[in-house]
């Protein structure tokens, strides 16, 4: 925090709210700035799971008035909002074919991403992106100019694993794609929609 006024600012209160996967772990206790001073202040929050989040905020306090008063009046200032994808948290999981499949059946959370596309990438190009936006590992693959099948295995730093079955067909111009995403965290799931709508969008024909 950066005080560019003149005055000296009392009870300084900072409170942070946060989504459920967010656990804030620090005490927030009130204090007071210099005038033309800064202060910098390290606040923990704990990643439950990686599932989207954010994190909001205000400080309050007291500003005097022109007389030099401190009223009773309390000044709030609110923080621009902080958000955190499951992204963040993605890292590559080698397993063998085996253990995908394992895996997979004990899974219980099933989201199912389908859509066609015009693109002139390449099935195996696609899965790529995938890959890379998923920071995966490609587990197994089968294809040919017109069909490809590969799984997809990652995990994150919380290690909540993440498996991705993509299938994909080619339908002269068009590309019809199936990804099916299992986990066994339901946030987890539902919040890898984002990275799945980005991963079309960058293959599509302009």
């Amino acid at each position: 925090m950066i005080n560019q006024t003149d005055s000296y600012l009392q009870n300084m209160l900072f409170d942070f709210g946060s989504s459920t996967n967010l656990k804030p772990s620090y005490v927030s206790t009130p204090e007071n700035m210099k005038a033309r001073s800064a202060v910098s202040r390290k606040l923990v929050f704990k990643v439950l799971d990686s599932s989207n989040g954010f994190i909001n905020g205000s400080v309050t306090f007291k500003y005097p008035s022109a007389s030099g008063e401190y009223a009773n009046r309390v000044y709030t200032l609110n923080f621009s909002e902080i958000k955190t994808y499951v992204s963040d948290f993605l890292e590559p999981k080698s397993i063998s074919s085996e253990d995908f499949r394992e895996m997979w059946r004990k899974m219980e959370w099933e989201n199912v991403y389908s859509v066609k596309i015009s693109s002139n990438s390449t099935l195996s190009d696609i899965l790529n992106v995938f890959k890379r936006k998923l920071k995966g590992n490609i587990v197994d693959c089968k294809d040919n100019e017109d069909f490809l099948v590969g799984n997809i295995s990652a995990t994150t730093k919380q290690n909540n694993d993440i498996l991705f079955n993509v299938c994909m067909t080619k339908d002269g111009q068009f590309i019809n794609l199936e990804c099916r995403v299992r986990s066994s965290k339901e946030e987890v799931v539902k919040s890898l929609n984002d990275i799945l709508n980005e991963v079309v969008k960058l293959n599509k024909s302009l």
